[in-house]
């Protein structure tokens, strides 16, 4: 009985150390079974989108006022007799004086330079990180910024002050003044060198729509009608090689860049920045778009793209 009773004691010890589980068993198979939650970001009372526009700088202005005298005085001196309004565009680069060229950008459908307008730029603020700050992102000119600040309440109106990282020229600090009644924000941002530009924004929420975007005007009938419109829809319609075999490069590549553009894509090209941020539609939103196409799209851009390479354009410059 005494055998029975030391063996019986010994079958337990044995179990109760083979099921004990250690620090050192859990680090070896699943760390992910003891890992800590991410921490969650505290909502703010101006959280979401707010985009607008970016105004010029001092130094712009000037830049601005010079270039547009420039224009005036080219198209004067070019256009003299011209019976149906339509004067000579300037497609040289060379003809318009070096120190003014930044103020210019080609329109890249038809190929001529003409006057930037002001940048449109737009804030996304995340919420409230675990050490009290701000969060959000800046997205503008084919940038995109992470932004850390500070806000404070004065009653229905806030005061954030974000701060780009610092590591890259063009980052800069952002005094923006919230009024979440009115979904308007005024204020400014300050580049590192010193440079300060006006910022208007307003509160909207960005929705991709595969159907907005005029693609007509790609050529010229042969009345005086108008301009022919291309038929198919790049975002919704699988494009075959007979729709778009007899289309020009420039042609092409608004095509391609619409896509882009609808997802709120931000252009750094200056020609196709300007082109899309004349359209009411367009908000830039992110720099990074490519897991947002379709598949239909993300086939329809590589076949754009393919015959881009053939096309034969008077000039090459060109979005991603």
């Amino acid at each position: 009985m005494q055998k029975l009773i030391t063996l019986c004691a010994l079958c337990i010890i044995v179990y109760s150390c083979n099921n004990k589980t250690t620090t050192a068993d859990i680090k070896g198979t699943d760390t992910a079974a003891v890992a800590k939650p991410e921490p969650v970001a505290k909502s703010s009372e101006i959280d979401g989108l707010w985009t607008g526009i970016f105004g010029s700088s001092p130094a712009d202005t000037i830049l601005q006022k010079k270039a547009a005298a420039f224009a005036d005085a080219y198209y004067k001196k070019m256009n003299t007799g011209d019976e149906d309004g339509e004067g000579e565009e300037i497609t040289d680069i060379k003809l318009i004086p070096a120190e003014l060229r930044p103020a210019y950008y080609m329109e890249p459908l038809n190929g001529y330079y003409t006057l930037r307008g002001p940048n449109k730029i737009s804030v996304i603020i995340n919420g409230i990180d675990e050490a009290g700050e701000l969060t959000g992102t800046s997205v503008c000119a084919g940038n995109e910024r992470p932004l850390k600040g500070t806000y404070t309440k004065a009653g229905s109106e806030f005061r954030a002050d974000l701060k780009e990282p610092g590591d890259d020229k063009n980052d800069g600090v952002f005094h923006l003044n919230f009024s979440p009644a009115s979904g308007k924000v005024t204020g400014s941002w300050t580049s590192l060198t010193g440079n300060t530009k006006a910022c208007e924004l307003e509160k909207k929420e960005f929705k991709y729509d595969p159907e907005v975007g005029s693609i007509a005007g790609f050529r010229p009938k042969n009345s005086k009608e108008g301009y022919l419109e291309f038929k198919k829809n790049p975002s919704t319609d699988l494009l075959k090689t007979t729709d778009v075999e007899n289309l020009s490069k420039p042609e092409l590549t608004i095509l391609r860049n619409l896509i882009y553009a609808r997802h709120g894509y931000t252009f750094a090209s200056a020609s196709f920045r300007n082109y899309f941020e004349n359209q009411e539609w367009y908000i830039p939103y992110r720099k990074d778009i490519r897991t947002d196409l379709t598949e239909r799209e993300k086939l329809n851009a590589e076949k754009l793209k393919s015959f881009e390479k053939y096309a034969s354009a008077a000039y090459d410059e060109f979005g991603r």
